[in-house]
């Protein structure tokens, strides 16, 4: 492509970087054929007499190309009259350029004609549950004219983990207060066991240490069931986001489209014309980003958005 561009800047760079000069001629006594594209050599010295002194104003002598010619018959006998050029192109008016450069914009493939676009599905993923709603954004540039279409799909399903612990955790006891064989001096204090919150069933002294008569019992040993192992793979979970609702810029659309959706919970795909709600909440300006959020009523899972948008759109704007 690159290689092809230079190629024709290089060739409309030197046909239009000479001058054209381009010359009317009739010919008499021809006998040569001559033909559009053929050269022919033109000699002329132009005089004229100003204020009783002769003026050359005009001195050619050179090879010209020949763009138009045409034989014609008279009274005066044969004639033919040629468009000479000093260029291979022809001379042009101020119509001509102007739509020739129209034209060259359409050879190059810039038009300002609209045209249908149907670009890839924008997707999405989300989570949800009954307090924290899926919101995507669908937003149209200031290159999209209409909105032909939008369509929706919605499919919900459980969450997926990638990890689960290997083992279950197990009941178990912990040592507490182990003697480390080293003199300390001990206050004895009542301490109280209660069978429930308010009675007292039965008392006894524990030794505590001087430091403080605040302290806390920590355990002594350690047991390996507190450190559990994590096993890697796919875990889905059982819930699901239960009875969907639709809205678009904060407005409710559920009802309009037979909603709601996925009542009782499991999961769902849910296929949906969202075109009507988008034009509605555009009010007649679509060149700007629209919410649609979903919200569910209970359970909890994630969402896949996948939005169809089928628009006409206009690449260069028109001032």
């Amino acid at each position: 492509a690159a290689n092809a561009l230079y190629d024709q800047a290089a060739a409309w760079l030197t046909r239009y970087s000479q001058r054209l000069d381009s010359y009317q001629v009739t010919a008499k006594k021809v006998r040569a054929t001559i033909r559009p594209g053929d050269k022919v050599r033109l000699v002329y010295n132009g005089v004229v007499v100003r204020d009783g002194e002769v003026v050359h104003y005009l001195d050619v002598d050179d090879d010209f190309w020949v763009m138009e010619c045409t034989e014609r018959v008279g009274v005066e006998g044969a004639a033919l009259d040629m468009t000479l050029a000093s260029v291979d192109r022809h001379a042009q008016d101020a119509a001509r350029i102007v739509i020739g450069s129209l034209e060259t914009l359409s050879i190059d493939s810039v038009t300002v004609k609209p045209y249908f676009n149907n670009g890839a599905p924008l997707v999405y993923n989300r989570v949800i549950d009954a307090t924290t709603p899926a919101i995507v954004p669908v937003r149209f540039t200031n290159a999209v004219q209409r909105l032909n279409r939008a369509l929706l799909r919605i499919k919900t399903g459980p969450f997926v983990a990638t990890v689960l612990p290997d083992v279950a955790n197990t009941t178990h006891r912990h040592t507490i207060m182990t003697n480390d064989g080293v003199d300390r001096t001990y206050y004895w204090r009542q301490v109280t066991l209660y069978d429930s919150a308010s009675d007292a069933s039965a008392y006894g002294l524990m030794p505590l240490s001087i430091e403080s008569a605040a302290f806390s019992l920590q355990t002594g040993t350690e047991t390996d069931e507190d450190f559990i192992g994590i096993e890697y793979g796919l875990h889905s979970d059982t819930a699901t986001p239960d009875t969907l609702r639709l809205f678009v810029n904060g407005t409710d659309y559920t009802a309009s489209l037979s909603g709601p959706w996925a009542v009782g919970g499991g999961a769902a795909t849910i296929d949906l014309d969202i075109t009507a709600a988008i034009e509605a909440e555009a009010a007649g300006n679509i060149q700007q980003e629209f919410e649609i959020k979903l919200t569910c009523d209970s359970g909890q899972g994630e969402v896949e958005f996948s939005i169809d948008l089928y628009k006409t759109i206009q690449a260069i704007a028109v001032t």
